[in-house]
């Protein structure tokens, strides 16, 4: 395989991607979801008809406008009128409570939450502006679009490589959810390597179940529309329904998760379906399981793709789509275009010898500007434009990459990213819990679950009302799946948690976790 070559990045605004496949291709669909059906001409002109929405509420260029919606076609029209307005599109989880959502504007400032229904009352909480969808395609950010006219506003300018273009909740490499801020420039490198690695064209019907507000639900959105494709949006995640559609619509890129892929994967109907259209899936935010994947790929011929990337640095490695035949289960693939990778030692920040473990640190156009707070910056950001990953792992002498270990704490549930010390600090307000630590444990359907490892401040251990009184603070995803009780928290004599003393304690079979929705068990 010849070396990636190195690629332009647009030094430009995010929303021309639209405008351009609009130009192009005008009444070729670009975007379906709950049975509403756009083309690029029509996508086009309402994200122009929102941006002057936004224009009279008074967004002007720099401000921060929150956007809080599930998949719909209003999450798409919203964030390409947000980055024509000139605007900063924050995307956080919808479903966040009131003291998340709350958290996230102390955080961004932002002068506007544009929402739906699932985030309305904590919208609403904050005290900060709103302008709601309705189910139904109503509400006031309906009834602002039609009011305007789908002539394109006037262009903006931004300095595509400093200023903020779009920003995303993580929880980074240690500690409480923080802001991972990136540009117009940054995006585009991101987007144009994950493009190029899908091997993403005019003709794919792309089919997308995960959240738009990740950076990869972004990057999905920027590659299709740049390419001109017909991106489908899944509201909701139903297996039945999602193998309807690949077999209607003749889908040809699909992208899924582990718990996705097992639901799949167990259908007694899959081996009937006409699934021939699938060129590729891509396997997103855990490790690929060999044998569900091989099932599906038994039912379909589709190859898998996976990725290795972070919401600081999106799209650093990928299996090559250019080469199907050479993509591997056990690898996240090698380095894309313009990016650079060292395995060093952790405590020196030294390389270590070839094919050799050590903590990844990156570098790439695609790298963020930085946290928020900027305090979060330091040892993350090193000097020369690296970043430090938090991820052991090593690099054979072909080039591809396998993920061993992370020194950072982030559980990944379903996908989404759990900080230990988010749950740890609510915990600790709990009065009846004198010492916690939390860690992730492995489960069949999710990937991984928090384990909360407790010591009691007295007798009173009644699981069911500390579960009640977290849910009141947390959203479901982030409860943990387990309550053990310990007599005290291995720690360091500086106090860090040893995690991994606590992950020798945890359960050995992952059927003890199997089918948890949220409740709590004893331990």
């Amino acid at each position: 395989m010849i070396p990636r070559p190195r690629l332009s990045y647009p030094r430009r605004n995010l929303a021309d991607l639209l405008g351009d496949s609009a130009r192009y291709r005008p009444e070729h669909t670009a975007l379906l979801c709950d049975g509403h059906n756009l083309s690029y001409r029509e996508l086009d002109c309402l994200a122009n008809s929102a941006s002057k929405v936004l224009t009279d509420q008074g967004i002007a260029p720099g401000d921060r406008v929150v956007l809080a919606m599930r998949n719909r076609i209003e999450w798409a029209i919203a964030v390409f009128a947000i980055l024509r307005a000139g605007a900063v599109a924050a995307l956080v989880n919808p479903r966040w409570n009131d003291a998340e959502m709350t958290h996230a504007v102390e955080l961004l400032a932002p002068r506007l939450i544009l929402c739906d229904e699932t985030a309305r009352a904590a919208a609403a909480a904050t005290g900060v502006d709103i302008l709601a969808t309705e189910d139904g395609l109503g509400g006031a950010f309906w009834e602002g679009i039609a009011r305007q006219d789908g002539e394109p506003p006037a262009p903006v300018e931004r300095d595509w490589d400093a200023d903020e273009a779009v920003l995303y909740f993580s929880s980074g490499t240690t500690g409480l959810p923080k802001v991972v801020r990136h540009s117009h420039r940054s995006q585009t490198a991101a987007y144009i390597n994950w493009k190029s690695a899908l091997r993403v064209e005019s003709s794919d019907r792309q089919q997308f179940a995960l959240p738009l507000f990740t950076v990869l639900g972004i990057g999905t959105l920027f590659s299709a529309v740049s390419a001109g494709a017909t991106l489908h949006l899944c509201a909701q995640f139903d297996p039945g329904a999602m193998l309807d559609e690949i077999e209607r619509e003749r889908i040809t890129l699909s992208t899924i998760v582990a718990p996705i892929a097992k639901r799949v994967s167990e259908r007694p109907d899959l081996a009937a379906r006409d699934l021939s259209s699938l060129r590729s899936i891509v396997w997103a935010a855990t490790a690929i399981n060999p044998t569900v994947a091989a099932r599906i790929t038994e039912a379909t011929g589709a190859r898998w793709i996976m990725g290795y990337g972070m919401t600081e640095l999106p799209g650093l490695h990928a299996n090559p789509g250019e080469y199907p035949d050479r993509c591997r289960m056990d690898s996240p693939g090698l380095l894309r275009s313009d990016s650079e990778l060292r395995i060093v030692d952790p405590d020196t920040l030294e390389d270590v010898a070839p094919g050799a473990e050590g903590e990844l640190i990156a570098r790439s156009p695609a790298r963020m500007l930085g946290y928020l707070p900027e305090s979060a910056n330091e040892g993350v950001l090193l000097p020369g434009g690296w970043l430090r990953t938090g991820d052991l792992g090593r690099v054979d002498e072909d080039g591809w990459l396998f993920l061993t270990d992370r020194l950072k704490d982030v559980i990944k549930v379903s996908g989404l990213q759990v900080a230990p010390a988010e749950i740890e600090a609510q915990l600790l307000g709990h009065e009846t819990i004198a010492d916690c630590a939390v860690i992730g444990a492995p489960h069949p359907d999710k990937g991984e679950v928090p384990i909360a490892f407790l010591v009691a401040a007295g007798p009173d251990r009644d699981e069911a009302a500390l579960a009640g009184w977290l849910a009141e603070r947390l959203s479901r995803y982030k409860l943990p799946a387990e309550f053990r009780w310990v007599d005290e928290i291995p720690r360091t004599a500086s106090g860090k948690t040893l995690r991994r003393e606590l992950r020798e304690l945890r359960p050995a079979s992952e059927s003890a976790l199997a089918g948890h929705e949220g409740s709590t068990h004893g331990g």
